[in-house]
């Protein structure tokens, strides 16, 4: 009984979601195209699902948001796929960039694509998101959500005694969504991969007596990290106080990666 109502509620969402889709779709290919005040970059590497999944997002963020044009930053594999999609779904209204020697990472590959905006007022969507509403200009550092401060956690005040040397409070930024709002940080290439070659040297499995998969969680959030500390000294502005799977915000997350949720499915 519990299967049947499973199939049911999914066969509801996946309906929903796909009606919302082509509705945005279809108001985009009739709508008159608009001079575009400021520009989304959004990262679709290693995996073509990701690709799909960037549809909902872009097709979202184009129907609240008329004066955005959207950058989508690719490598080889997701190239042919979402180029496809940049012709017979979006009718050529966003740009595909190639990444330039991508590396295995993709949290590696976001931390640099971010480090390139500062300075603007462009801003960054996850591929994996929705947009329910209008997006605001930004004019401070502004991410999607700040969420725990790290010290008032066991696990990462011990992790952080590998990783910084100055104590001080540091809050957890959701990087989901990011805009410099016109902020040069000054942060430079090398600046990033230092820690991360340093984040990625930390034992977790030791320090804190994991299994080898739950060291993946903890890994994962390098680019995170790396913001979350780095930006401290910042003031940083949210979108949303708080954030949950599916939570029907202005933007929506689904955190595909951890979390296994897609928009249509």
């Amino acid at each position: 009984m519990l299967g049947f109502k499973n199939s049911v509620y999914r066969l509801i969402r996946m309906t929903k979601d796909n009606s919302k889709l082509l509705f945005h779709l279809v108001s985009l290919f009739i709508r008159k195209s608009t001079s575009s005040a400021t520009q989304c970059h959004f990262l679709v590497v290693k995996d073509r699902k990701y690709a799909k999944l960037s549809t909902y997002a872009i097709a979202s963020l184009m129907y609240f948001n008329r004066d955005v044009s959207v950058i989508v930053h690719t490598d080889d594999i997701c190239y042919r796929s979402m180029n496809l999609r940049r012709i017979m779904v979006f009718g050529g209204k966003i740009q595909i960039v190639r990444v330039l020697s991508p590396s295995k990472d993709p949290m590696y590959e976001k931390a640099l694509l971010l480090i390139s905006l500062q300075g603007t007022n462009h801003f960054f969507l996850d591929a994996d998101t929705r947009i329910n509403g209008q997006i605001e200009v930004c004019s401070n550092p502004t991410v999607l959500v700040k969420e725990f401060f790290l010290e008032d956690r066991s696990d990462w005040r011990v992790i952080l005694n590998f990783l910084v040397k100055k104590k001080g409070r540091i809050q957890m930024l959701n990087t989901s969504f990011f805009s410099w709002g016109g902020t040069n940080a000054h942060i430079e290439l090398s600046n990033f991969r230092k820690f991360y070659e340093d984040y990625l040297s930390v034992d977790f499995q030791s320090i804190l007596d994991l299994s080898s998969l739950q060291v993946k969680s903890y890994t994962r959030l390098v680019e995170q990290i790396f913001f979350s500390i780095t930006l401290s000294r910042f003031h940083i502005e949210a979108i949303k106080q708080s954030d949950r799977v599916v939570d029907h915000g202005v933007i929506e997350s689904t955190y595909y990666g951890a979390s296994g949720y897609r928009f249509g499915r």
